[in-house]
């Protein structure tokens, strides 16, 4: 991936799951990746700024894939320039969606859910070795992925391709898996409810969404029921709909229970961690506490060694003051703000008062 790394390419995707999942993937690489909501934003950020390759998904709102390859085609030609490579990225892989892609002007497609090695395989075909000379933008660091601990089995979750397709980042599986569950919980009733409306176009819209997304998180029995679900609607055999729709909600459910026990492992594990930050802190406080009812300038350098972990339990705003007031040799009231931090963190009275100190001391 070295030789198209730092190129910048244009992801098109109107649902918020896929784009977090297609700029991990694509930053893991090295790529810069922007997001357009739509195709009428795809054309948008066409004509305003430079890329080495768009990936087009195909149904949108405002503006499908095939409209903004027109128009992105048209706009090329209007001002002479080259084309960039187009890729679809699509759920469809019969042979009329991949004809209909190319005649719309796109120059290759991926199938979603979206595959790595698929993915950048066909970057590497279209992207020429000259580009990718794009100033790399700096992403802000990531907390540790190791602190999160996955099940060995998740039923209904395939945990090994999940993480695959995330580029083993956990804490986004976890992200995502969290807002899959909170997006998607109804739509099996919703699904019921569109057909028994006779509205089988939004029955149809829903399952392809709830297909994708299903895919993207490797749950791959509710990924099948869904595709099964939307081809019989297509080719008018819903005799047996409340079976259909009886077994996507199974899927489903079975998910959002796995889904709902991850939540609470990840919970109990991180309030398990937040405590253990407490106690290993609080030796630490008491040394500083001891400098401060000193007056000593030492205070300063066993703040510095706290600061982090303070931080990181929510006293940024009391870390900035304290630092303040110890520049300043303010240890008084450098005292009065480490015993309230000393005291929301539920350090013993002794050490809050031992901190206070002598009343005496300036």
């Amino acid at each position: 991936m070295e030789r198209i790394r730092n190129a910048r390419i244009l992801v098109v995707e109107d649902n918020f799951i896929n784009q977090e999942v297609a700029i991990e993937i694509l930053d893991s690489a090295g790529i810069i990746a922007d997001i357009a909501n739509h195709g009428k934003e795809a054309v948008e950020a066409f004509c305003k700024s430079s890329y080495d390759a768009i990936l087009m998904d195909i149904q949108m709102p405002e503006m499908d894939g095939f409209e903004a390859t027109k128009a992105i085609r048209d706009f090329e030609i209007r001002n002479s320039k080259s084309e960039i490579p187009i890729i679809a990225m699509t759920a469809h892989a019969m042979k009329g969606d991949r004809e209909k892609c190319f005649k719309a002007g796109m120059n290759d497609y991926i199938t979603k859910p979206i595959d790595i090695d698929e993915l950048f395989s066909t970057l590497n075909r279209w992207i020429k070795p000259e580009t990718g000379n794009h100033k790399p933008e700096i992403r802000k660091s990531e907390p540790d992925e190791q602190q999160i601990t996955l099940p060995d089995n998740m039923p209904g979750i395939d945990i090994k391709s999940g993480l695959k397709r995330v580029v083993g980042n956990k804490r986004l599986f976890v992200k995502i898996l969290t807002e899959f569950s909170e997006n998607y919980r109804n739509s099996a009733s919703d699904i019921r409810d569109a057909l028994e409306k006779g509205n089988q176009n939004l029955a149809l819209q829903l399952l392809h969404t709830l297909k994708g997304m299903a895919g993207n998180i490797s749950a791959k029995g509710l990924y099948r029921a869904s595709l099964e679900f939307e081809e019989n609607i297509k080719t008018g055999s819903i005799s047996d709909m409340n079976d259909m729709a009886d077994s996507l909600e199974r899927s489903l459910n079975r998910v959002m229970e796995s889904v709902k026990q991850l939540e609470e492992n990840v919970e109990q594990s991180e309030c398990t961690e937040s405590l253990e930050s407490e106690c290993e802190i609080a030796p630490c406080i008491i040394e500083l506490a001891g400098f401060l009812l000193k007056n000593n300038p030492r205070a300063e350098t066993c703040l510095a060694s706290i600061k982090t972990n303070l931080g990181n339990l929510g006293f940024q705003k009391e870390m900035k003051l304290m630092e303040d007031q110890i520049s300043r040799f303010d240890f008084r009231n450098a005292r009065e703000t480490l015993s309230e931090i000393s005291e929301a963190l539920g350090i013993p009275m002794e050490i809050r008062n031992h901190s206070r100190g002598d009343s005496g001391n300036p």
